[in-house]
């Protein structure tokens, strides 16, 4: 098992934004390739279909939510983009 950790610093603006996002989605694809997986980040720069790839038993969760909070309480920007 191999681990890495990378940090990229980038500008704010909206190009040096997308750059990061694109590089990130590549090395997703690279991981998702070898049976890899990646660290859940705070920024959404995977696609949806990627982090469904990464993880595999992301439904499993989603319905184990459902039954423990059914009316919705408990929630956050990455599960409302990934998960909902």
């Amino acid at each position: 098992m191999i681990g890495l950790v990378v940090l990229i610093q980038r500008g704010l603006d909206k190009e040096d934004i997308t750059k990061a996002e694109t590089i990130i989605q590549d090395w997703t694809t690279l991981t998702n390739e070898y049976g890899g997986t990646y660290y859940l980040p705070y920024y959404r720069y995977q696609t949806k279909e990627q982090f469904k790839e990464s993880y595999p038993n992301w439904q499993n969760f989603k319905e184990a939510k459902v039954k423990r909070d059914p009316n919705d309480i408990f929630q956050n920007l990455f599960y409302n983009h990934y998960i909902k």
